[in-house]
């Protein structure tokens, strides 16, 4: 009989992350899965940390060859038995009852797609970043919503996704099915890999949250954080957005940009190349969807400007940017571009735009201020994921009900269909 629940696990060569991962999906609530590891030709003991469980619900698959990071996702999916998947990374865990909850809401829903919130992040230490041991929380509401998927095709194509991936802690993109916080009916996934050849193209979360959206008209979103996302030394997408550089298991081939108009490598010009590729796969449903110059660049002059502080020479890739803004008119980032100019000190737009955004700043300092959350664990008690997983668990209710998530929730999902008697959550008896 099939499970109602797969988990997929990628990872390769990171057994001390994935043995808490495992645990995790182990330790639900609701009972009826399996858990796929796609163990990507790892030379640690990742094998034996699976075998260490001795629980008939893990899978555990190695190809015996090393895979590209795309085809270690791909290679997990051909093991997967259950009704609906959810993939999760290594170096993440998931809350003891995020299979109940979601089981909940695909009953009341009958949706097919089911994204939720994966923004309570832990720093695992050792991790690339300023401080570590600490959980860091963005704003949720804990409601249960329908949306269609329209608008969120949209947001991707167009580029309004990228363009706020920092923007009210991401809240935009709460309802995308990125792989990493979805919950997908297999047969979503099958139909996909028959249209295109595979679920997972380049740059896997993006490419599949677009072929997803393509299938269904309509998706749920259940607006609280379900898994405890990971931040570790190891990890590729945060360690190239600052210093341009991927671990070794990245492909190459991701960094080869054909499908968007700036060539530089940029963070946010790879995840806009994965979508307008994807976009390429479904014409001519998305068609009528185009490259918005403005959102298109947003990011990529704050991508330059992050490696232009931490010392990378841009210089090539900035006139590239600058000749697309020409081109294209784009007049929304004058004042911006002032970051870029050596000599802009006394001249009076750079002093304009200083002073527009001294009083952006406080405002956005006021609006923020209510929401400020993060906590580190030699004061609050935790020490590894789990500990912090609890912590949270505990921490939650008090979280609910924030009007700031509530106002955030309205105004990037207006047209959202609320579910009466939306599922009450964990702390449950």
């Amino acid at each position: 009989m099939r499970p109602y629940f797969s988990f997929v696990i990628p990872s390769k060569n990171r057994a001390r992350y994935l043995r808490h991962a495992i645990r995790s999906c182990l330790s639900q609530s609701f009972t009826d899965f399996e858990v796929v590891v796609s163990d990507n030709n790892s030379t640690d003991d990742t094998r034996s940390c699976c075998e260490s469980f001795k629980d008939d619900r893990i899978v555990y698959c190695n190809p015996g060859v090393d895979l590209s990071l795309t085809d270690n996702f791909e290679n997990g999916l051909k093991s997967v038995n259950g009704n609906y998947v959810l993939f999760l990374a290594d170096d993440e865990v998931y809350r003891p009852q995020t299979l109940a909850a979601l089981h909940g809401v695909i009953e009341q829903t009958s949706a097919r797609i089911v994204s939720f919130g994966r923004t309570a992040r832990y720093v695992w230490p050792g991790a690339d970043a300023d401080v570590c041991n600490v959980l860091k929380v963005a704003p949720f509401t804990g409601k249960t919503a329908v949306i269609d998927s329209e608008s969120q095709r949209r947001r991707l194509i167009t580029g309004e996704a990228v363009a706020n991936l920092h923007t009210d802690y991401g809240y935009i993109n709460r309802a995308l099915p990125l792989s990493v916080k979805t919950v997908i009916q297999k047969d979503i996934i099958d139909r996909v890999i028959a249209r295109t050849g595979r679920f997972h193209h380049r740059a896997p979360d993006w490419s599949s949250c677009l072929l997803s959206l393509c299938e269904v008209d309509t998706l749920a979103i259940y607006d609280r954080h379900l898994n405890m996302a990971g931040m570790v030394a190891e990890s590729g997408g945060p360690a190239y957005a600052k210093k341009g550089t991927f671990d070794k298991q990245t492909n190459a081939d991701l960094l080869a940009l054909n499908s968007v108009p700036v060539k530089a490598p940029l963070f946010s010009n790879v995840i806009s190349d994965s979508i307008q590729y994807t976009k390429t796969m479904v014409s001519p449903q998305c068609d009528n969807l185009r490259l918005d110059p403005t959102l298109y660049t947003y990011n990529l002059l704050r991508d330059l400007y992050t490696w232009k502080e931490n010392g990378i020479d841009i210089k090539e890739m900035l006139a590239e940017v600058r000749g697309y803004i020409s081109d294209n008119k784009v007049t929304e980032h004058d004042g911006f571009l002032y970051h870029f100019d050596t000599k802009r000190r006394w001249k009076p737009g750079y002093i304009a735009y200083l002073l527009k955004k001294r009083r952006q700043a406080k405002s956005n300092s006021q609006a923020l201020s209510t929401w400020s959350r993060a906590y580190d664990g030699e004061t609050y008690g935790f020490h590894d994921v789990d500990s912090c997983m609890n912590f949270y668990d505990n921490l939650e209710p008090d979280l609910l009900g924030d009007e700031q998530a509530s106002q955030m929730f309205e105004k990037y999902f207006p047209t959202a269909k609320i579910v009466e008697n939306s599922i009450e959550g964990f702390n449950t008896t």
